[in-house]
């Protein structure tokens, strides 16, 4: 790191804490998704009922692209702050 400059070292940490941030949502659903099965899911089958739960933290993961393009579009065009402040975010 000592060939990198303040700004690069500061990127770097500020996207690697995104990426925890990121890992621990997956990890955390994904150790808690028999309990989200078992209260959201039928349970006379519970396979099914786990992979449903499953098949919504993939969903969502799934559009999170979709958002940021969305999203990113309606910044370029309108600015930043005013994406910021918009209701549905």
């Amino acid at each position: 790191m000592r060939g990198l400059s303040r700004s690069s070292r500061r990127a770097i940490l500020i996207g690697s804490a995104g990426n925890l941030v990121e890992n621990f949502d997956g990890a955390t659903f994904s150790y808690l998704a028999p309990l989200f099965a078992h209260q959201f899911f039928p349970r006379n089958t519970p396979n099914v009922a786990l992979l449903l739960a499953l098949a919504t933290y993939a969903a969502g993961f799934l559009t999170k692209p979709v958002g940021a393009y969305l999203f990113g579009a309606y910044g370029d065009r309108v600015g930043g702050a005013t994406r910021c402040t918009c209701p549905s975010c």
